[in-house]
């Protein structure tokens, strides 16, 4: 009986605790004109908050040969300030990218403001250039 109680008091524990380290995560890919890469990104909001919230938020771009036995090309993670954040893609005819990372405004949900025609307050621009010599992608700096 005091196993089954202690069992009891230690899930009962977990729980609690587990409760308040909860985060949302959003994501999505485009494949390149001729689907031979992919670019996935995802969006992982803060610990025990809204994703609509205006928070720190870390964005993981990963580039991947396209198909059924997918290769890891390029990875990495940004941090960002903002409230429902997304992204999107733009393929060249050169399979070089560009990813902008943006959100409505504080507290604005994404789908409600896109459908309103709301401008989007831009966080950040992402350029990879694939090198033609090692078939790699290279993050390079945006040109303003």
């Amino acid at each position: 009986m005091m196993a089954k109680t202690r069992f009891a008091v230690l899930a009962v524990a977990a729980l609690v605790l587990s409760a308040g380290c909860t985060r949302t995560v959003v994501g999505g890919y485009t494949n390149s004109p001729d689907k031979k890469y992919c670019v996935y990104g995802r969006i992982y909001g803060a610990y025990g908050q809204a994703f609509v919230a205006e928070t720190s938020k870390t964005v993981r771009i990963s580039i991947v040969t396209g198909g059924t036995n997918e290769t890891l090309l390029f990875r990495e993670k940004y941090r960002v300030r903002g409230s429902d954040v997304s992204w999107d893609a733009t393929w060249d005819e050169h399979n070089n990218l560009t990813v902008v990372v943006y959100d409505y405004g504080r507290g604005l949900d994404r789908v409600d403001a896109s459908k309103r025609g709301s401008p989007t307050n831009h966080l950040l621009t992402l350029v990879y250039r694939l090198d033609a010599k090692t078939r790699n992608f290279i993050e390079i700096s945006p040109k303003l």
